[in-house]
Formats: C-alpha cells, structure tokens, sequence
C-alpha cells in the first residue's frame, strides 16, 4: 500500500509539473472571447447583476442565410403561441377514424353555468357514445353546439388502449404520439416509479392537449388521454404526490379565455380522474395569457402551485393542498407581460417558490415567495422567453436577449445579489438562438437546452451544463453539445427536465422540442455523466486526471458536475480524488461510483 501510494504522488507531481501546459491547450482550445458586463444599476427591487467569473461566451455556427420565423417581430408573431381558432367539438369527434372512435371513451366538458341545464342532454350523448352509437352522438352533439352558438364545449377522450406512436424512433430522437401542428410541449416525472409524462398543447384546427406517458425512461411513448376544445391558449403540467396535474386555458362559453381551468391523472398509468372531472382554479372575468403550474414534488410533495399573467398585466397566484380547493396570495405584481415560467427551490433557507417573467418595458423579473412576494428586476432588453430552475438557494434564470443571445442571471445566496453571462451569442451576424429552458433539480445542477437556427437543415438543438457553484466563477459551463437529428421548428417551444436516471449513477435530462414536417414532438435523453469523467467528454482516462490537476492546482475549469470530480465521495474535491483515479487507472483499484 505504501508502495502504490508513494508511486501515485510521484505520478502526481509529474502531472502538476505538466499542468501549466495543460492549461494553456485548454485555454487556447476555447472559443469566443470573455463575457463583460455593464455593471450599471438594473425594483420592486433592482439588482445590480456582475459577471459570472471568467465563463467564456461561446461562438458557435454562423448563419448565412435569413432564418425560419426569426427575421422580424412581425414574423415572431406569426409562432403559435396563444394563437386561437374555434373548431366545433363535434367535428373533431367526427374525424376520428372507426377504429379511433371505437377505442375513445368520452366524457363532455360544460362551462359550470350551464352544466345543471345541458346536464341530461350531456349524459345521453356521452351514453350513446361510449356504446358505440357514433353518428347519433355527434348529431347530437352537433345540435347541442349550434344552439348554443358560442363556443365553451370541450370533450375528454379517455383511450380504451392507449394509442403507441407509430412513427419509429429516429436514432435519439424519439417521437411522442402521432399529433401534429404541437406548438408547446411540458415534461414531467414521477421520482419515485419513474414514469415519465409529456403534455402536448396543439393549436391549428382541431385544438388539443394530450396526456402521454413513457414507462421505460423516454424510448416508447403512449397517448392515454386528448382534451378537445375551443381556442386552447395555454397548458401546464407538474407531477405531485400520486397525480400529474394538467393547468389549461380555453375559451369559454362567453368567447372569452378568463378561466383556470385544471385536470388530473394517475401517474402510474395516464388515466384521466374522471371523478374529480376539472376544478376551475379561479375566473376573473379578466383573460389570460399565460399559466404556470408547478408543485414541491422534490420535498414535501403536498402543494400545486398555480400562476398566470392576465392581460391587464398582473401576475395572478394560488395554491392547493389537495387539487379541490384553492386560495389565492396576491403578489402586487401589475406589469407582467409574457415569457412566465416557476419553480420549487428543493432545500430553500427562505424562498420555496421563484417566477420568472417579462415586463411591459421588456425587462427581464423574478419574483421570489417566502412570507411575501418579493419581485426582482434584473435586466432590460429581454425578448419573449423566460425560464428558471432553482436548488439550495441557487436560483438561474435564461432568457432571450436582444439580437436572439441567450443569457442567464445566476444568485448563489436565494436571490439577494446576482451574477450574468451568456449561454448563446451571435456576435457579429446571425446565427439567432431560441427558446432557452433551465432546470436545477434533484443535485443535477443546472442545464439549459435551446434552438439555433443555421439557414440549412437540421437546424439544431443544444444543450449545455454545469454545476451550481457556490460563487461567481465557481462552476464551468460544458461546451455545447447538439443532440437532435430531426430538424427544430426554431422559435417553437421545448423544454428540459431533469429524469430519473436508468443508472443510479447518471443525472440524465430529458428534452422534448418540435420538428420534422409536420411539427411533431420528439424526445431526447440527453446530458449523462458518469462518476470520474471530470472532463465530461464521455470517457473516464488519464484525461480526467490531468482535468482535475489543473482544476486544483493550475486554475483550471472545475467539473462540470461536482460529483464527477468528488470520487472518494468525501464531499470535497482534492488529491485524494486524483489518487483514487491513478489507483484505478493504472494499479487494479475500485472503479469510480455514484456517492
């Protein structure tokens, strides 16, 4: 043993010998130049925002042609975001081929100030189609809507069988359902069974929103529930306790889009509770732009927490213990615009809940709950798209900044002072970067996916990661890695998830965006890094040694993942690590493990 130890040190202080070399190839290797910031003054609270370390703005592809759905505002305006149309629900019902229809169980959905009224002429149709009486159904149905002559009937289709995608994989691009035209996707899971959910919003002619559900980590998906209706303007999803919730908005008898609406199923099958039927959240007679639903699923497991811009700009938020009744918290906010996302803070000291928005004035907020809502703003020049992810009291928000940048604000200490840098920049001309989403959770650290459009085909998916730090320069952004093979509607959503891992010892991410011809919704697993590869490129080597060298004596970038450099699981990084290394490369001793 003295032996094997005397001969790794000595291994040692030739590697750090080498380290300087190391550095400079690593330093030279990179792209771009460092980030600078304006350190000027950015309420509500302001916060003065300083750079993030030394993290270097990374250069990717240029552009040499005029992107898809990026050119002008005017063409932005042309995505599918809130974008409403009014198909009968009966028509919808009559598209479904025989098949469709004989696998479909449905259950109608009524404004509550008809329900009592329309109540028998509902359970009839319902009866005469869920015993396969399919035309007399929708005769029925048809008449109920004409008379009516507004819009505000929906239809819940609960599938006998739930219906497999038939589209085969493509490579790591995996297909959800066979719905097309999806304009916004939400991703889901359950920690402990590990099931994962995918809530698909549609808006062109037949608007929907479908439940699926994967139950083999991503690589096969089945639709278990659709949700047809008028106008759908928005969804949102998160998974707590026993249920996945569904947020959605739609129009309503009136024409108008005022009400929260929300939906559950079981999450160890997809299937709709149709004895909790919906609950409307709240109506104001005020309509609504954007929702976002999350909950506490990663600690106490016990809150759905709801939130909503409305169109006279206020930011709108309540909660619920068990789905059936809410209560409402006001948050003073009054200038909410577009671009909201929320999440949990798993370990909070003081701030369990955090929103990220912009403002009428494109500035980039968040605002953060503990006794009261506190609202934070950080930046100004910020586009359409919003994202934030939050661990221990170290909160990131991304977001899409002026000339299509992507960049991110970072706190360390729950929100009190902020760091910048950038994810995405184009530098002199084109390429135009999209849709950023970051999540934090579960010791994962941060990841952020987002669009680049390149002017040919496959435009391009990217994702990058890094630990959470615990200061300014503390953790290292990983290079961008592109995990798409279809071609990405730039400018559509997508969104990314930490999942539950196939290897205990994986933090794995799942990402699901829309591509393809005919705007489908595909899934990839991405991001997994293994115990020891410190340098993240996939392989644990003498590469990974020389990494963690440098990292602690030469001033080299840290591992991107704190658990990939932390070997001996003693919570610190150290020599100790590069020993347990070398003892493993080179003498026979224990491979690397997950702490």
């Amino acid at each position: 043993m003295k032996h094997l130890i005397k001969c790794s040190f000595i291994f040692v202080l030739f590697l750090f010998f080498c380290g300087a070399a190391l550095a400079q190839q690593n330093e030279s290797g990179r792209e771009g130049e460092p980030a600078t910031a304006e350190q000027t003054p950015r309420s509500t609270r302001i916060i003065n925002a300083l750079p993030d370390g030394d993290q270097p703005a990374i250069a990717q592809r240029k552009s040499t042609s005029l992107p898809k759905g990026t050119v002008s505002d005017e063409v932005l305006k042309q995505v599918p975001k809130g974008l409403v149309t009014y198909t009968p629900v009966w028509k919808g019902l009559d598209k479904l081929s025989f098949s469709d229809k004989e696998n479909a169980l449905i259950r109608l959905e009524i404004p509550h100030d008809l329900q009592a009224a329309l109540l028998n002429q509902v359970e009839e149709i319902e009866k005469l189609w869920n015993s396969g009486e399919f035309d007399q159904a929708i005769g029925r149905l048809r008449n109920l809507e004409e008379s009516q002559g507004l819009p505000g009937i929906a239809v819940g289709i609960s599938w006998r069988v739930p219906r497999m995608t038939s589209e085969p994989k493509w490579g790591t691009d995996v297909r959800i359902g066979a719905q097309i035209d999806i304009a916004k996707p939400c991703l889901d899971f359950h920690y402990v069974i590990g099931n994962l959910f995918a809530v698909l919003k549609r808006d062109v002619d037949d608007p929907r929103w479908t439940i699926n559900i994967s139950l083999d980590g991503g690589a096969t998906w089945q639709e278990t529930y659709a949700w047809y209706g008028d106008g759908v303007i928005d969804v949102s999803a998160a998974v707590v306790d026993t249920f996945l919730y569904v947020g959605y908005v739609a129009l309503d008898a009136l024409g108008g889009a005022d009400m929260a609406r929300i939906r559950r199923f079981d999450i160890h099958t997809g299937a709709v509770d149709n004895v909790y039927y919906y609950k409307v959240v709240f109506d104001k007679d005020i309509n609504i732009e954007e929702i976002a639903v999350t909950t506490n699923a990663d600690y106490y497991d016990n809150v759905i927490y709801y939130l909503a811009i409305l169109t006279d700009n206020s930011l709108i938020y309540h909660y619920s213990f068990d789905g059936e009744t809410w209560s409402e918290i006001a948050t003073g906010i009054s200038n909410a615009d577009r671009g909201l996302d929320a999440c949990c803070n798993e370990g909070f000291a003081d701030y369990f809940l955090w929103a990220s928005y912009i403002d009428t004035d494109d500035s980039l907020h968040v605002a953060r709950r503990s006794g009261v809502w506190e609202d934070i703003k950080l930046d100004g020049g910020a586009r359409d798209v919003t994202s934030v992810g939050a661990y221990k009291d170290r909160i990131m928000t991304v977001y899409e900044y002026t000339d299509y940048d992507i960049k991110y604000k970072v706190s360390y200490d729950g929100g009190d002072s902020w760091y910048w840098d950038w994810i995405a920049q184009s530098y002199e001309e084109p390429p135009y970067y999209h849709e950023p989403h970051v999540t934090g959770r579960r010791g994962g650290g941060f990841t952020v996916v987002y669009h680049e459009e390149v002017g040919g085909e496959p435009d391009t998916c990217w994702y990058r990661r890094r630990d959470y730090g615990t200061g300014s320069g503390t953790a290292m952004w990983s290079a961008p890695e592109q995990f798409n093979e279809v071609d990405v509607w730039t400018g559509w959503s997508m969104t990314v998830e930490w999942i539950p891992p196939l290897d205990p010892c994986c933090h794995a991410y799942g990402s699901i965006w829309v591509g393809g011809a005919e705007l489908g919704a595909y899934f990839d697993r991405i991001g997994c890094l293994v115990p020891g590869d410190a340098s993240g490129d996939g392989a644990v080597d003498l590469g990974d040694v020389l990494f963690v060298v440098s990292y602690l004596y030469k001033g080299g970038p840290a591992p991107a993942l704190f658990a990939a450099g932390d070997l001996d699981c003693s919570g610190t990084i150290d020599l100790g690590d590069v020993l347990y290394l070398v003892s493993y490369l080179y003498k026979g001793g224990p491979a690397p493990d997950c702490c």
